[in-house]
């Protein structure tokens, strides 16, 4: 026999958590927790997502924001384009929507997993854990990109 599970009243307390965790934040540092989407072309399903994805952050008090880059968008264009975002202060994770365009001048996904690799090895990668307390990095991250 099996056992029904409930998914939305955890889903609720983790919301819950991470919205009381940017109102901290924000009264001790005045800083609010930004993650930032980057979707280049026009795949509708991603824009979907990734629009939902910036509503939900802005209902737990967080900075939600899509950049939307053209679908000819070079990968020297995009790296530029991420280390700006990773320079600047306000933004504390970085979603880069997939899929990318067929159009990408790569083989396979070996390049972008060059930009994978780049990113997560920068400052942004516990930026904001290191705002927070060590349980938040990982929730907010669930709760606003899952």
């Amino acid at each position: 026999m099996g056992v029904w599970l409930e998914g939305k009243p955890p889903a609720d307390r983790v919301r819950e958590f991470v919205k009381n965790e940017a109102l901290r934040l924000r009264a001790e540092t005045g800083a609010i927790p930004g993650l930032t989407a980057v979707l280049i072309g026009d795949n509708k399903s991603s824009l979907s997502y990734v629009r939902t994805k910036e509503k939900a952050c802005q209902a737990l008090g967080l900075n939600g924001n899509i950049i939307h880059l053209p679908a000819e968008t070079t990968m020297e264009t995009l790296h530029a384009r991420l280390r700006a975002l990773n320079d600047d202060d306000s933004v504390d994770g970085i979603l880069v929507q997939l899929p990318l365009p067929n159009s990408r001048p790569m083989k396979s996904s070996a390049g972008f997993a060059r930009i994978r690799t780049w990113t997560a090895s920068t400052r942004k990668a516990s930026a904001f854990s290191s705002r927070t307390s060590p349980a938040s990095g990982p929730v907010l991250r669930w709760a606003c990109w899952n």
